[in-house]
């Protein structure tokens, strides 16, 4: 015996399911969003700002560790206790004891360059400072300030660059990473992973 579904339930469904279809599609258009910097306008910025940068970065780098720096307005953290400014030491790719801090450089940087995070990394031959200004899921760009001034591979600084037109790639399998540089020891990145 088969009932008879009223036009009522069956709007109620279609609407359900399109719903559900939407969501979705949401989910999987997220997954492969890719973003394009505004190259020209972050290059400009950076040279506009280089100043700033290179007291933030020069600030940050003296911390002589790996950190992480970025404010609960664009990363917002879960230690409610901090608003603002906040600091984390990277250990084995994790931030770890987070805590508040009050830099008139790096608030600068956060507010006038389109940085949304710096990170510092620093080792036996290299010291580097990334300004992070943007990507999502697997794509990212901005700049970084190198001490030695030496073009880098973020991710890995032992990786070999090859020059390539205006600057320098590294390609694999599932990596692609282009740099530039813009100023003394300031350089342009993107990364896809």
């Amino acid at each position: 015996m088969t009932k008879k579904m009223s036009k009522h339930s069956y709007i109620n469904r279609v609407a359900a399911i399109v719903s559900i279809l939407a969501i979705i599609l949401i989910f999987v258009s997220c997954g492969f969003e890719t973003y394009t910097p505004d190259r020209g306008k972050i290059i400009s910025e950076c040279i506009d700002n280089r100043q700033k940068l290179i007291k933030c970065a020069e600030e940050v780098l003296a911390y002589k560790s790996d950190v992480y720096i970025s404010s609960t307005d664009k990363y917002p953290i879960e230690d409610k206790t901090i608003n603002g400014l906040y600091r984390a030491d990277v250990v084995d790719g994790k931030n770890k004891n987070i805590s508040a801090i009050d830099s008139e450089n790096v608030r600068t940087v956060l507010e006038t360059c389109g940085v949304v995070s710096i990170a510092a990394n620093s080792g036996k031959n290299y010291s580097v400072c990334e300004f992070s200004c943007g990507g999502s899921g697997r794509y990212y760009f901005g700049v970084y300030y190198s001490v030695t001034d030496v073009p880098v591979f973020l991710s890995d600084f032992s990786v070999e660059l090859i020059k390539s037109d205006g600057g320098f790639i590294y390609k694999s399998s599932d990596v692609t990473y282009y740099t530039e540089k813009i100023a003394d020891k300031l350089y342009y990145y993107e990364a896809t992973y």
